[in-house]
């Protein structure tokens, strides 16, 4: 076939072809002008159109700034408490005629505690810590308007707690300033979140922008509730980045913590109210007599009848979605956790809060057993912390213990029970002057010091368990990651001594490593210390990821980060399974006392 005859060939094919096109899409009532070329549709939109069907660009804006302010304020407001309890720390404990007398030491903790004490008493509770917090925030934006919010905040509210945690940590009690740190971070993202800014770009007509302002228009109550529990995930990752100098922790701090501590969000839609009822928490409260409930699959709707008053709500459970999911989430996180670390740093300087001697890991896949086995007995030991802590709380409010012993503790007055507090930890920093507050030179010291034997350690870490619960349960105001990563430093070292002391055995008694060498040579004390300190942050606040990029920012080491994840996921793991088990054995102890004390009642 000649080129001629091909290119005929051709033609009429693909003229037999577009005739056909044709005459479907007449048949389909789509007949277009080009059969070939399918039309794109023009998605070039104007400004105005962009006003008119979608406010995220205005919205996500306002997010991103008010991120960037949590940020720089958290940083700053940080620095500033860190930069308190140094200069109260100077004040008591560089004294040398303060230091010579011990009587005097032992009672500057409880100095601490009394102005924790007059502080309570003068200006009510303290604002509440994360999970409170959440509650607080959901009712602002479920119930109060703008107005209402702006009025209720009152900035004196988180100072004084803020001070209180000044007095408590520059005393040297047994807690930590990065609690502490998140609430800061936590109280600047309240004190911000309801600011608003302009910042809509250029673009966007003056038109456009005047009939934005001109309609007065507000976010839903769902969606500001939505948009302040971001701004409150900015505020504690701003917090914990500040505190440590861990940007990377903040983020995912704000994602594993925050992110489990927020509730479902419950949004009321009422269509009738009058003023014998009142409104919590997107429920419904009225003062009635008589109810009657109806529920479905996704709405529950209450009608309730008095004489005088006729109530009726809808609320709707919504589930909650994850942080990240939101439009712009991740930018305000990762923006406000590495402005405050940036703020930080320039008032503080750059510095490692951990600080260890070099060690080697000579055989980490045969260690990894260990290791997994060093994350269990973390959980243990953060399981028990949290059982201390939890009885010293009930201990000080006469809730547990013998009648006299629940006499005496009720009749402490409240004031005088941080100050109690106050001196066991001083009485107890005079025999073991390592469980006190002197920042983190004290555990550095420790992890520097490869020839510590056992038993020190073993009584360094109950001590130290001992003071952080009383000082919890008294109501001194501080942290626990800080003596969470003292707890797994301790087992950590302890574990490295303990399994060296077998292995030493192993190979000196053993034809087998007499012939080949060592059966397994252990990594440095320093290495077991830093992968014990992440395991018991981890199980005791559920937080594997966190915990173990919060050891690599504090260290900079990345080789032992795989062993360091590996134990920190079993710890929090082996702690879940605990807890759980023991809730289980408590509510069935619990039953079988109700079944017993309904059997006795039953006989004549």
């Amino acid at each position: 076939m000649t080129p001629a005859t091909s290119t005929r060939s051709t033609g009429s094919t693909n003229t037999q072809n577009q005739d056909y096109l044709e005459m479907e899409r007449e048949e389909d009532g789509r007949l277009e002008e080009a059969p070939y070329i399918m039309e794109i549709p023009n998605v070039i939109l104007s400004a105005d159109s962009i006003m008119q069907t979608n406010e995220f660009p205005t919205e996500s804006y306002n997010t991103l700034a008010l991120a960037a302010v949590i940020g720089v304020c958290s940083g700053v407001s940080v620095a500033l408490f860190k930069l308190s309890i140094d200069a109260v720390e100077k004040v008591f404990y560089d004294s040398s005629i303060v230091l010579s007398m011990s009587l005097l030491v032992a009672l500057i903790p409880a100095l601490g505690g009394l102005v924790v004490g007059i502080l309570r008493a003068v200006s009510g509770p303290f604002p509440p810590g994360l999970g409170g917090t959440v509650n607080e925030i959901d009712q602002e934006s479920l119930v109060l308007s703008q107005a209402q919010i702006q009025e209720q905040i009152n900035p004196l509210r988180f100072l004084q707690k803020a001070v209180a945690s000044i007095a408590t940590l520059g005393t040297g009690a047994s807690l930590g300033p990065e609690g502490p740190s998140v609430e800061v971070g936590m109280a600047m993202s309240r004190l911000c979140m309801h600011l608003d800014f302009n910042l809509l770009p250029t673009v966007f007509s003056q038109q456009q922008q005047q009939q934005q302002q001109s309609s007065g228009q507000e976010l839903s109550r769902e969606a500001r509730a939505q948009r302040n529990r971001l701004l409150l995930s900015c505020g504690a990752a701003s917090g914990l980045s500040a505190g440590f100098n861990a940007p990377i922790a903040g983020v995912f701090f704000a994602l594993e913590i925050v992110q489990a501590a927020l509730p479902p969000l419950l949004a009321a839609s009422i269509s009738e109210w009058e003023d014998d009822g009142e409104i919590t928490m997107g429920k419904t409260q009225p003062k009635t007599t008589t109810t009657t409930t109806t529920t479905t699959t996704t709405t529950t709707t209450t009608t309730t009848t008095t004489t005088t008053t006729t109530t009726t709500t809808t609320t709707t459970t919504t589930t909650t979605d994850p942080i990240s999911a939101a439009p712009g989430a991740m930018s305000s996180i990762l923006l406000s956790s590495v402005l405050a670390a940036l703020v930080s740093r320039m008032l503080l300087g750059e510095q490692l809060a951990l600080s260890l001697s070099e060690y080697t890991l000579k055989t980490p896949l045969l260690e990894l057993p260990l290791y997994l086995l060093l994350g269990a007995m973390c959980g243990l030991v953060a399981f028990a912390f949290r059982q201390c802590s939890d009885a010293s709380t009930s201990l000080f409010k006469g809730q547990i213990g013998p009648d006299f012993v629940r006499d005496t503790f009720t009749s402490i007055p409240d004031i005088f029970k941080p100050v109690l507090g106050g001196c066991i930890c001083g009485v107890v920093g005079l025999l073991f002057p390592q469980i006190l507050f002197f920042g983190y030179e004290t555990l550095n010291g420790l992890l520097k010091n490869n020839s510590l034997p056992t038993d020190t350690l073993l009584i360094l870490l109950v001590m130290k368990m001992f003071t952080t619960a009383v000082s919890v349960g008294s109501g001194l105001v501080g942290g626990t990651f800080a003596p969470s990563l003292f707890f797994g430093a301790m087992v950590g070292a302890s574990f490295h001594n303990i399994m060296a002391g077998i292995f030493e055995t192993i190979n000196t008694n053993s034809q087998f490593s007499a012939l080949v060498g060592p059966i397994l040579d252990l990594a440095d004390v320093p290495a077991y210390a830093m992968v014990g300190a992440a395991s018991v942050l981890a199980a005791l606040f559920r937080a594997p990821l966190t915990a173990s990029l919060l050891l690599f920012e504090l260290t900079r080491d990345y080789d032992v980060i795989l062993p360091l994840m590996a134990s920190a996921g079993v710890g929090s793991l082996v702690s879940d399974i605990v807890e759980n088990k023991m809730k289980v054995l408590a509510q069935e102890k619990i039953s079988l006392s109700l079944e017993r004390d309904l059997s006795d009642s039953s006989k004549p």
